[in-house]
């Protein structure tokens, strides 16, 4: 029998996400776990079943702050779903660490692609999310300029781009000419030094640094 993935929502009241349960719970791909007024909701099922689920929440919803959605996506795997699709919200949700962020008005396909990505420890950008983010970034004159990557040889600047655009390490040494434990060579480079654990972390550094403006 095919597994399914757990997931839990934290219900904001909207439209929207009484829509997503309803394609969570039509889903043959989806067990859901829980609907839960608030973050604290989700650390009430157990530690046992932290371990394997996955929680969809609005970032911005009334009753979740930046440290309390730091401290959700620090124990489960998180995905964004909000009515805020501006450049800098995107990157607040971004710094507290969500897996993967959609709007609002994501069709049901591609709300279960995004909740399987996230589970499976991937990255996940809705289509009009990465359109915005990946614009060039307009700057606050009163805003700290942004970090500049120095240490990072252009080589591996250029793994770094091809990471956070969604290629694997076999696509990315197919374009580079180099063998995937070269390209993985690099990457464990990139991670040691921006500070990165996982995909998500080098896409969140490649957006705020600008490479892939």
């Amino acid at each position: 029998m095919e597994s399914r993935i757990n997931v839990a929502v934290i219900d904001d009241g909207s439209l929207a996400i009484q829509g997503a349960i309803k394609v969570l719970e039509n889903s043959r791909h989806i067990h859901l776990s829980g609907v839960f007024p608030h973050v604290r909701g989700v650390y009430g099922i157990g530690e046992e079943r932290l371990d394997s689920l996955t929680v969809i929440a609005d970032p911005f919803a009334p009753g979740i702050s930046p440290e309390s959605l730091s401290e959700m996506t620090d124990r489960v795997p998180v995905l964004g779903m909000s009515a805020q699709v501006e450049q800098g919200y995107v990157l607040q949700a971004l710094r507290s660490g969500v897996h993967g962020y959609v709007s609002k008005d994501v069709d049901p396909s591609n709300l279960v692609a995004a909740t399987a990505a996230v589970s499976s420890g991937g990255f996940f950008l809705g289509l009009r999310i990465a359109d915005v983010l990946f614009l060039p970034r307009e700057m606050d004159p009163l805003e700290e300029q942004p970090a500049r990557v120095p240490e990072l040889t252009r080589r591996e600047k250029d793994v770094l781009v091809m990471i956070a655009q969604g290629l694997t390490h076999k696509q990315i040494g197919n374009r580079l000419t180099l063998s995937k434990a070269t390209v993985d060579t690099y990457a464990y480079r990139i991670r040691q030094k921006v500070g990165a654990v996982n995909k998500a972390g080098l896409t969140r550094f490649a957006v705020e640094v600008g490479l892939l403006q």
